[in-house]
């Protein structure tokens, strides 16, 4: 695999189901082009590590692309819950590790 990819290459480097780890912490450093990228793609069953998730998850679970997330927890910061996470973990539709 090339040392970088454009985000409008990544999903063609990612499959359905695949195992992906994102970087970044709460709100910061996120790669977003890259998820949304992979969102338009229309990617679904992924198994998505983020250590403290924020806008990436919520943005993977509004799409219906996550099948299992491991993290420690998502949470918008000051902007409060992360609506969709909560409703995804109420639901149980979602296989979480924490």
């Amino acid at each position: 695999m090339p040392a970088s990819l454009s985000a409008d290459e990544l999903p063609g480097r990612i499959t359905d189901g695949a195992l992906i780890a994102i970087g970044g912490s709460g709100l910061q450093r996120k790669p977003m082009s890259a998820l949304r990228a992979l969102v338009a793609a229309g990617r679904r069953e992924l198994r998505v590590i983020s250590f403290l998730g924020s806008l990436d998850v919520e943005l993977l679970l509004a799409a219906g692309a996550v099948a299992e997330l491991h993290s420690a927890g998502v949470s918008l910061d000051a902007a409060g819950l992360a609506p969709h996470y909560r409703a995804t973990r109420e639901s149980g539709s979602v296989s979480f590790v924490e």
